[in-house]
């Protein structure tokens, strides 16, 4: 049998790299063990040299890169200033100002002075000299069918011949009735907003280009004011639990009866307060995919998104910080003034229910691109004139409600086609799994039970979060 011969390193030569040297530079003597501790030999003392070279040497290189890693970031910081990003605003029609409600303040500041409106269909809240010049078009009736045709699009639904199925249920949803408005009121120039709290636009605007946060959310889910919310039920965001897949962790509580009460209330308020005061908006987003499933919210939906204007989501600004019924708060951000996209503030206004949080998301569209015909909100979501308009009336939850005329044209292009055909949906948090139910016509948690990676065995309170998932 041969013998394996290998020598052991005696004694440190030129040969000497960094892996000799420990964290403070000085040689491992271990390595070499005819070298005595302390030990003045020639062949000690470059290998020792050379270790505090390197130790040195790593100082530096690190200290460098420190250094100029600060320096970049005060020259993006500089350049940032010196050279801010173009902001679109809007442009007001001079107007007189009548005394109005004081500008939102941010929602960490709780003291807030609140004006209830009781709703009357006779009320009328400004003298007809101060209306806008966009008064409410007339509304026309038109036939029952549904108005949207799809002959040049080759859609599942109609291939597997369900869209006649699908036109007569969603014609049964239509009242008949619909109305246009003219392109002049997505244009950046409009009347001026009738409140005391925006009679200074250039300060408003120099604060809003700073895109500091205006609404302010709790919980996983971010579908809550912060102000109004049961501090129970929005905890502080979990950290994420070793060995499970998902990110999430079942923090967020949310009574479906509540939730679902609360949505549908502050719809039909809404409606009934924006019919009062001839404020045209329309559903969208989740609210437009619930409706074509069935006319009621998406269970994993947890707040509203309608749509306006640019006329229109001024005209609201006359009622900022008002409280509708006494219980919904109109809460207007002063980056209303501001139609380019801003990363924390892509909502124009809320609608509050005060008393369990839950929120109506309402974004203005505008032509903001002189050679772009289409009309965007701050996301950006672009939309066609011919998309949305005209109108249609129709039920959303029994709630009279207004929609785009292309309603599907336009959920196909944010949503995809799946989301019209697929039968089964696993929201992002992928705590439940919902299933479409032929039979009742209404979508259900699949097996009305969590999701093993969902549950939480320590802490069986926190699985309480029924029907709804993001």
């Amino acid at each position: 049998m041969r013998e394996e011969s290998f020598r052991l390193p005696m004694m440190p030569d030129e040969h000497t790299s960094h892996s000799d040297c420990d964290k403070t530079g000085k040689l491992v003597t271990k390595k070499f063990p005819n070298v005595k501790r302390g030990s003045r030999l020639k062949q000690y003392r470059g290998p020792q040299h050379r270790c505090r070279f390197y130790f040195l040497a790593l100082i530096f290189v690190s200290a460098t890169t420190w250094a100029a890693y600060v320096v970049a970031l005060l020259v993006v910081k500089t350049t940032s200033q010196s050279a801010p990003t173009p902001v679109i605003v809007m442009d007001f029609i001079p107007t007189q100002s009548p005394p109005g409600s004081q500008l939102s303040q941010p929602a960490q500041q709780s003291q807030q002075k609140f004006v209830d409106i009781k709703l009357d269909p006779g009320t009328i809240f400004f003298s007809s000299e101060n209306e806008p010049s966009h008064p409410l078009p007339a509304i026309e009736t038109m036939s029952s069918d549904f108005a949207e045709n799809f002959t040049s699009l080759s859609l599942k639904l109609v291939t597997e011949a369900k869209w006649d199925e699908i036109k007569i249920r969603l014609s049964a949803y239509d009242t008949g009735r619909y109305v246009d408005v003219s392109p002049s009121e997505f244009n950046l120039i409009q009347p001026a907003i009738l409140s005391a709290a925006f009679d200074k636009p250039a300060a408003i605007v120099a604060h809003a280009k700073r895109d500091i946060k205006y609404f302010h959310e709790c919980g996983i889910d971010q579908k809550r004011d912060a102000r109004f919310a049961n501090p129970k039920q929005c905890p502080i965001p979990q950290p994420r639990v070793p060995g499970r897949k998902s990110t999430y962790t079942p923090a967020t509580l949310h009574d479906s009866k509540v939730m679902h009460d609360s949505l549908r209330a502050l719809l039909d308020a809404w409606s009934t307060f924006a019919t009062t005061n001839d404020l045209l908006w329309w559903i969208s987003h989740g609210e437009m995919l619930g409706w074509f499933w069935n006319a009621k919210f998406l269970p994993w939906d947890h707040d509203l998104d309608i749509q306006v204007s640019a006329a229109t989501v001024l005209k609201l600004a006359n009622f900022n910080q008002t409280k509708i019924n006494g219980r919904f708060l109109v809460d207007v951000a002063p980056n209303v003034l501001i139609r380019v996209p801003q990363h924390d503030n892509t909502i124009d206004s809320r609608i509050v229910d005060t008393q369990t949080g839950y929120y109506i998301d309402v974004t203005g569209l505008a032509k903001v691109y002189p050679t772009d015909e289409r009309y965007y909100c701050k996301s950006p979501h672009p939309y066609r004139h011919n998309q949305i308009f005209p109108l249609i009336e129709t039920v959303l939850e029994g709630v009279t409600v207004w929609r785009p005329r292309a309603v599907i044209s336009i959920l196909l292009e944010e949503y995809k086609e799946r989301a019209l055909t697929s039968t089964y949906y696993r929201p992002y948090d992928a705590r439940f799994s919902y299933q479409w139910d032929a039979g009742r016509k209404e979508w259900g948690p699949l097996n009305g039970r969590h999701r093993s990676s969902g549950s939480n065995q320590k802490n069986p309170s926190l699985n309480r979060e029924l029907l709804v998932g993001g």
